[in-house]
């Protein structure tokens, strides 16, 4: 499947923001403001008022997006992280993980959700990108399947989740890598919580026939993977550190 270039929706937030930006200029410090080419402005380089504004009008913009997000879906925040369980458990009930008790796939998507709340993350949209992060990829999900039943927001955060399996196995992983500044901020978010739940199966229950370099190898990999991942959670970016730490501890030792 073709990984799209960039988000949509946040494509659209983000010129909502510049225009309004523009519309406030002469009251605002904004044209000193250095901004990078996927329009991330430097925040810190910011007046508190401009800090402020701008703060005001990003949640405003969230709270447009969640509303539409929740009319095209028909589903309430609740309801959404529900309804991804079941869907993602349906998905994929005859899936074994590659562990040596080939336990069940659903287990892996759960997972990733719960890092996510663990991390302190409430978005439910989030959550539920979590759960079905590899739908599209492993089993027969379409696109149009995850817009239908949970709107364009989630399931283009699936999509920026999915590797194309028609590629070799080298490239997808360098594509990751290579992918990884670019994704949206939930869709960074359900990364480093994916990472963070195979480091641990890694770790503690890798497949019968890994060896321990290449258990090393695939640590090494995710860092680099996670290094990538613009996001603002520092307790996120402190549990990957801590259980990478423990993880190549673990291997060493083993």
């Amino acid at each position: 499947m073709e990984k799209p270039d960039n988000n949509s929706t946040e494509k659209d937030e983000r010129a909502e923001t510049d225009a309004w930006i523009k519309e406030h200029e002469d009251s605002l410090d904004y044209p000193d403001v250095p901004v990078s080419r996927d329009y991330r402005i430097d925040d810190s380089r910011l007046s508190p008022e401009t800090q402020k504004a701008l703060a005001e009008r990003k949640a405003q913009l969230e709270a447009e997006r969640k509303a539409q997000s929740a009319k095209e879906s028909g589903i309430s925040d609740s309801a959404i992280i529900l309804k991804a369980t079941q869907f993602a458990a349906l998905k994929h009930r005859d899936q074994r993980r590659k562990d040596h008790a080939a336990s069940p796939y659903i287990i892996h998507p759960v997972t990733v959700a719960n890092n996510l709340t663990q991390a302190g993350v409430t978005d439910p949209e989030v959550i539920a990108a979590a759960l079905l992060h590899d739908t599209l990829e492993d089993t027969q999900t379409t696109p149009d399947e995850l817009v239908e039943a949970f709107g364009k927001h989630v399931a283009s955060m699936v999509q920026e989740l999915t590797d194309d399996k028609d590629l070799p196995k080298q490239e997808r992983k360098r594509l990751q890598v290579e992918h990884a500044p670019h994704l949206s901020p939930g869709a960074a978010l359900v990364k480093i919580c994916d990472k963070i739940a195979n480091i641990t199966d890694v770790t503690h229950s890798p497949p019968p026939d890994w060896s321990n370099e290449r258990r090393m190898a695939y640590l090494d990999w995710a860092a680099s993977v996670v290094a990538g991942c613009k996001v603002g959670n520092k307790h996120l970016k402190q549990q990957f550190e801590n259980v990478l730490a423990s993880g190549r501890e673990g291997i060493e030792n083993d």
